[in-house]
């Protein structure tokens, strides 16, 4: 695939050297069908950015596809032949209408997705999220979404928010692919808030 060690060193130069974790996820076969024919376009990959504002604020985004009640990071493909750079703040900007900065490269998490067929035999497929915390560039325009084909909508909303009825939400959807979200939410939350979030 087109993002390699070589692709990223100079983005740790910069953002610093993300954790890396190992996770694991059942998808149902047309999820599985969608990342695979993502394979088949040589992307195995999404960068996912929490776009953090004062008093633990952050920026959501609700594709068309959600179940009512479920938000989440903006997250996207740096294109082939596109900076890395570049293609996470394009997508930034499709999906929420902001202009960003990238601040810190949290995670690159490696899942596993799985999915047993309908004869029974079980494929697998790896998919990396580069996580990296960002924040809303000076003379940035207002939330909301330019690629209104996908993104239904985009807002401002709270951490607690995403850890409680956001989170809830995606558990309790039949989406393999959010229950992955709400994973990759737990442990970017925990990397971002290593004494635990305020409850208010």
């Amino acid at each position: 695939m087109h993002i390699t060690r070589e692709t990223l060193a100079p983005v740790e130069a910069i953002y610093g050297t993300p954790r890396e974790l190992a996770v694991g996820a059942a998808l149902g076969e047309r999820e599985f069908a969608s990342t695979w024919a993502s394979l088949q376009r040589r992307r195995n990959h999404d960068v996912s950015l929490f776009i953090m504002l004062p008093g633990d604020q952050i920026v959501l985004i609700q594709k068309w596809t959600h179940p009512p009640g479920v938000w989440r990071a903006p997250s996207g493909g740096v294109k082939v032949g596109e900076d890395f750079v570049a293609g996470a703040l394009r997508e930034g900007y499709e999906e929420t209408g902001l202009s960003i900065e990238l601040t810190t490269y949290l995670l690159r998490v490696s899942a596993t997705f799985t999915c047993q067929l309908a004869d029974g035999l079980i494929r697998e497929v790896v998919w990396v999220s580069h996580v990296f915390n960002a924040h809303i560039s000076a003379g940035s325009g207002p939330v909301q979404p330019i690629d209104t084909h996908e993104i239904k909508a985009a807002r401002i909303g709270t951490v607690q928010e995403l850890q409680g009825p956001i989170r809830t939400a995606l558990l309790t959807s039949p989406s393999g692919g959010l229950h992955y979200r709400a994973q990759l939410t737990d442990l970017t939350i925990a990397a971002l808030y290593p004494d635990g979030i305020a409850d208010y």
